[in-house]
């Protein structure tokens, strides 16, 4: 499956942001989606995992702590 958007930008490149377009708006500006703070991806989380997670969901650490728990 080919997971690069090659169409400008103006489709999803994920069917989960088809289905979210605000969140992967947010990802794209590096805001979390739920609390709208900015996001420095190579600073901002505690571990791999993460950041995997926030290149998934878009959200901060806060924020993953909030809906997952802490680790």
């Amino acid at each position: 499956m080919n997971k690069t958007n090659n169409n400008g930008g103006n489709k999803p490149s994920r069917p989960v942001d088809a289905l979210f377009p605000k969140a992967k708006i947010a990802r794209d500006n590096k805001r979390c989606p739920f609390c709208d703070k900015p996001i420095n991806p190579e600073t901002d989380f505690r571990n791999d995992q993460s950041k995997k997670e926030f290149f998934i969901s878009g959200l901060c650490q806060k924020c993953q702590d909030d809906v997952f728990g802490k680790d």
